[in-house]
């Protein structure tokens, strides 16, 4: 979720409303999650396969050196291609960059009422560019006044 009006009232974080910024900061941090839970595991599989020449890991570990170095390119997993068998595989891990993304705008009052916003057109093509998936505008504020 993030926020694409300016209200002196609500406070900002970063200091300004950019929601495209707050979208690179989300889409990075969430890799780097992901990045972080897969180093973990891959490093106790690279031993597994040096102690014990495990087939079973050694295919897993390819698997996870395919998603390792997706994420280590800045893309998420769900764009690469991947077989059936890596698939089931990686989805024991629940990563964040597999999911599907649902973007919430949260725009004023008045963008809601009359469907314009200076940032959605942007938002649009940075979600196209980057990480497509479902933006859905709303408005707290039109909320709360029903």
């Amino acid at each position: 979720m993030v926020r694409a009006f300016d209200d002196e009232e609500v406070v900002h974080v970063e200091g300004d409303v950019d929601p495209l910024r707050d979208l690179r900061i989300i889409y990075n941090e969430l890799l780097k999650k992901d990045l972080s839970n897969l180093k973990s595991k891959y490093e106790d599989l690279a031993k597994k396969v040096d102690r014990f020449n495990d087939s079973h890991a050694k295919k897993e570990l390819e698997y996870l050196t395919k998603a390792k170095e997706c994420l280590e390119k800045g893309k998420w997993i769900q764009f690469e291609e991947f077989s059936n068998a890596e698939i089931n595989y990686l989805n024991s891990y629940r990563f964040f960059t597999t999911k599907p993304i649902v973007y919430l705008v949260n725009i004023s009052s008045k963008n809601f009422t009359t469907k314009k916003n200076k940032w959605l057109l942007k938002i649009k093509e940075w979600v196209e560019k980057n990480c497509p998936g479902k933006i859905i505008p709303f408005s707290v504020s039109y909320e709360q006044e029903l």
